[in-house]
C-alpha cells in the first residue's frame, strides 16, 4: 500500500528529475547559446557605445551653443586705461570699459545696437565680465595682467582684491 507522504515524496523526486532534466538540457546547449549570443551581444554593446558617444556629444554641442548664446548681443569692446600720474600701482589707474549690445527700443519697435559704457572693472556685470575674460582675454589691460602674467582668472582675482583692501601685497 502507498501511503500520502510516499506520494508526496515520489511527486518531489520527479519534480526534482524535471528540473535536473532541464537544467541538463541548458547545459548541454550552453556552448551553442555562447556561439550564438556573442556576436550578438558584442553588435548590441557597440551600437548602445556609439548612442551614449552621440548623446554625449550632443549634450556637448548644445551645451556650448546655450554658453556662447549667453554672449550673443554682445560685440565692440574697447577698455581704455587711464593712469594717474601720482599714483605707481594698477590701484591708481582708471578704466572706462565699453562695449555694444542689442537692446529693444520701444520707440523704434525693434532691437537695436546700444552703447553700453562703465567706470572700472568692479562696475560690469558679471555676464560682460565673463564675456571678456571667455571672449577677449587679449583686452585686458597689461597693469591688470602684470598681477599674473598668462593667468587671465589670476589676475583678475588678485586686482579684484586689491581693490577690496585698498593697497596691492607683493608677490
Amino acid at each position: 500500500m502507498i501511503n500520502n507522504s510516499n506520494l508526496t515524496a515520489m511527486a518531489q523526486e520527479l519534480e526534482q528529475a524535471h528540473q535536473d532534466a532541464a537544467l541538463l538540457r541548458r547545459l548541454n546547449s550552453a556552448e551553442e547559446c555562447i556561439r550564438f549570443l556573442t556576436p550578438e551581444y558584442e553588435k548590441a554593446l557597440a551600437i548602445h557605445e556609439e548612442e551614449v558617444a552621440a548623446e554625449i556629444k550632443a549634450a556637448a554641442v548644445a551645451a556650448q551653443a546655450a554658453h556662447e548664446a549667453q554672449f550673443a548681443g554682445l560685440r565692440d569692446l574697447h577698455i581704455i586705461e587711464v593712469s594717474d600720474p601720482q599714483g605707481s600701482t594698477v590701484l591708481s589707474s582708471r578704466f572706462r570699459i565699453s562695449w555694444t549690445r542689442d537692446a529693444w527700443d520701444a520707440d523704434a519697435n525693434a532691437t537695436l545696437p546700444q552703447i553700453v559704457s562703465m567706470s572700472g572693472f568692479a562696475a560690469l556685470p558679471s555676464l560682460v565680465l565673463s564675456w571678456i575674460v571667455q571672449h577677449h582675454p587679449d583686452k585686458i589691460p597689461a597693469s591688470i595682467m602684470a598681477l599674473a602674467p598668462h593667468d587671465v582668472d589670476e589676475a583678475l582675482d588678485r586686482y579684484f582684491v586689491a581693490l577690496n583692501r585698498g593697497y596691492l601685497v607683493s608677490q
